[in-house]
């Protein structure tokens, strides 16, 4: 039967022995009902992805590809998901059944409805360890994202992917990208490269013209002294586009973390370069805008 599942040629010769009745399966029909049901599968993944908070800043079409992603797998009662001290690997979104938390061998929680999701944390922070083992009570079932599929799907992490997500959304508000195509801040956000640093962190030094361009804040707050007066960039706050518009621009800040587990994305005027084809911003408005007379 293995041509039901692949176009080749049958591998033996199969004869009756005796009076036989066989019930035989279609190839055609057995793979338009594994589609069918393949669709019918991505369909209610994408709905249970939808309720996941760190799937938020997705769009639509990147929650399309995690359902696609997703691995549908069955547990018997007692059987073990996860086991707490084990590296993570992705998140479970429980589609039937229940499963039951144990942290320590105490029970500590319970999942008792579809949709219900645990182990995100292993999306965002790979090498971390489970906190907690998940047994299932009674059978169940989950649809399973792992994170290798994830950086498989994106090209990248999922914290990456979210990042240049948020930073896309801020740069096509703020005043110097308003007249900038949405197709050329898409591609100058996937530019944008996250970092973390720490409180005392020296983040760009002045004279550091490598790392000139826009410094967005995704969480904690940077300091500065400019023009001789302290300046503090909190979350959702950004500096640097002067640099982006106007490139020569001599960088005369150094910028100082001033919170523990900072997040920052960094655009500098190189990676603006490698995705526009004039000098600088204020050449690339100039040069669109030439395209629609």
């Amino acid at each position: 039967g293995e041509s039901l599942l692949r176009a080749v040629p049958r591998s033996h010769t199969i004869r009756a022995a005796e009076k036989t009745v066989v019930y035989a399966l279609d190839s055609v029909v057995f793979r338009d009902h594994v589609r069918g049901m393949m669709t019918d599968q991505v369909a209610e993944t994408r709905q249970y992805v939808e309720n996941v908070p760190c799937f938020k800043m997705l769009t639509s079409v990147q929650k399309d590809m995690l359902a696609q992603a997703a691995v549908y797998t069955e547990y018997a009662d007692g059987e073990i998901l996860f086991r707490q001290g084990d590296v993570g690997d992705g998140i479970y979104l429980l589609r039937s059944g229940e499963t039951v938390v144990l942290a320590n061998d105490i029970t500590v929680w319970r999942y008792t409805k579809a949709g219900d999701f645990f182990g995100e944390r292993a999306l965002l922070a790979s090498s971390e360890k489970r906190a907690a083992s998940v047994k299932s009570l009674g059978d169940s079932s989950c649809f399973k994202i792992l994170a290798k599929d994830i950086d498989r799907v994106f090209g990248s992490d999922l914290e990456t992917v979210l990042s240049q997500n948020l930073l896309q959304t801020h740069l096509s508000c703020t005043e110097a990208f308003a007249e900038v195509p949405f197709e050329v801040v898409q591609a100058l956000s996937h530019r944008g490269k996250a970092l973390r640093f720490n409180e005392g962190d020296i983040v760009v030094s002045a004279g550091q013209d490598e790392y000139k361009g826009l410094y967005f804040v995704q969480q904690g707050q940077l300091g500065a002294m400019v023009e001789g007066q302290p300046l503090t960039f909190g979350d959702h706050q950004h500096f640097g586009e002067e640099y982006l518009v106007d490139p020569d621009t001599p960088f005369i800040h150094t910028v100082i973390c001033q919170k523990p587990e900072t997040r920052v994305l960094r655009l500098t005027v190189e990676d603006m370069r490698s995705v526009i084809e004039t000098k600088s911003l204020r050449d690339e408005v100039a040069y669109h805008k030439t395209l629609r007379l």
